[in-house]
């Protein structure tokens, strides 16, 4: 959670879009919206660590993320 939206007690959303490959790997990540650009770099870091697999083909994934303090 990013620490400056947690100090602040801010709740967030963004959708991301990437690629999974055809090996698995992710790319070609971009932010398609989000609520705070706050939770832009927790999303993208998020999404990189991701684990996939494809098929045996490059697939677009569009993946919503929700940021709620708890």
């Amino acid at each position: 959670y990013p620490r400056e939206a947690l100090k602040e007690g801010i709740e967030g959303d963004v959708v991301i879009e990437f690629t999974v490959g055809a090996n698995g790997q992710i790319k070609d990540a971009v932010i398609k919206s989000s609520s705070n650009r706050v939770f832009n770099r927790a999303a993208m870091g998020a999404v990189g660590q991701l684990s996939c697999q494809s098929g045996g083909q490059d697939i677009r994934v569009q993946a919503p993320l929700s940021f709620k303090l708890r």
